[in-house]
């Protein structure tokens, strides 16, 4: 069985050069609310040393809307405020030092301050800038500030389509390892070639394809079956190896399971201990859309690993 993968259609991709994203690429540092600041600054500092990164930060006030004594509501007096030049640079500046942007070069990236649905504010910036990649930060699992984040974050990946990198707190630096979801699909492919860009420069990454078969059909004839199959799926990573072009130092590991695809990702991620998992989304129903695609929901809700997601193609 050969496969043969089709070029990427879309430019923002295909168009990357396999050793890193484009020179000075613009890269968006969104922050919604409590969340955690430490990693996304930290990888921001790294990708804008060692890729070429041009950072910005976004930090979104959600609010909800509190009736006032008048009858008014507070969040109309809380823009007014924000609208005052004024208070608008007081607030800046102490959001600077709270989010650890106070000091050194990041202190001299551009600070954006919004009142409004973080998701929708996060989507909206990242295209005006026409950011490459998004940078969001998450707690702990188990807070509700975590779910709120969570939330959030899925709201981003489902509407937006810039690539999302939600990192948690112990991802601070260039991630040394990196498991790619695979399917052979152009999102996939995308997605590895990503993950690739931000990956440590001796880094390795790990291209994993899970082929959903029942247990009981693991016969003779099946085994057989398996081989011709497996023939096409190594040829297929071949070519994904080829795509990628994978620099002196860097470690590309092929790794084929059966069964549930959410079982088998969790079970490999468990034994690599990853320090991103990248997956590749792929285009949706708008049914499908709000569960921001079964994979993606399940790997973010489980929260033990950084999530590298990438959108879907252009049509």
């Amino acid at each position: 069985m050969r496969v043969t993968l089709q070029p990427d259609p879309d430019p923002t991709i295909s168009h990357t050069p396999a050793t890193g994203l484009h020179s000075a690429f613009p890269l968006l540092v969104a922050i919604a609310g409590d969340e955690c600041t430490t990693p996304t600054v930290h990888i921001a500092e790294a990708l804008a040393a060692k890729r070429g990164a041009a950072p910005s930060l976004l930090y979104v006030m959600e609010l909800t809307p509190v009736a006032t004594m008048d009858g008014g509501i507070g969040t109309a007096v809380l823009t007014q405020m924000l609208l005052d030049p004024a208070q608008h640079a007081k607030d800046e500046q102490s959001l600077r030092v709270s989010c650890h942007v106070d000091t050194g070069v990041p202190a001299t990236w551009p600070f954006t301050l919004e009142l409004g649905n973080a998701a929708s504010a996060i989507v909206t910036h990242a295209q005006a800038m026409h950011a490459q990649l998004i940078i969001m930060g998450l707690h702990h699992h188990g807070t509700i500030d975590h779910v709120l984040a969570e939330d959030t974050a899925r709201n981003v990946i489902a509407t937006g389509t810039t690539p999302v990198l939600v990192a948690r707190s112990k991802l601070v630096a260039l991630p040394e390892t990196i498991v790619v979801a695979m399917d052979f699909s152009i999102a996939s492919v995308r997605a590895a070639r990503l993950a690739r860009q931000i990956l440590a420069d001796r880094g390795t990454l790990h291209l994993v394809f899970v082929e959903t078969i029942e247990a009981d059909m693991v016969n003779e004839s099946e085994q057989g079956r398996r081989l011709i199959e497996s023939q096409g799926v190594e040829m297929a990573f071949q070519q994904v190896r080829t795509i990628l072009d994978p620099a002196p130092g860097m470690t590309i590991v092929s790794v084929k399971r059966y069964g549930n695809p959410i079982d088998e990702l969790k079970a490999v991620c468990a034994e690599v201990q990853p320090d991103v998992l990248a997956i590749g989304s792929q285009r949706h129903t708008f049914l499908k859309q709000l569960f921001v695609g079964t994979v993606t929901k399940a790997m973010l809700s489980d929260g033990r690993w950084s999530m590298l997601v990438t959108p879907p193609a252009a049509r």
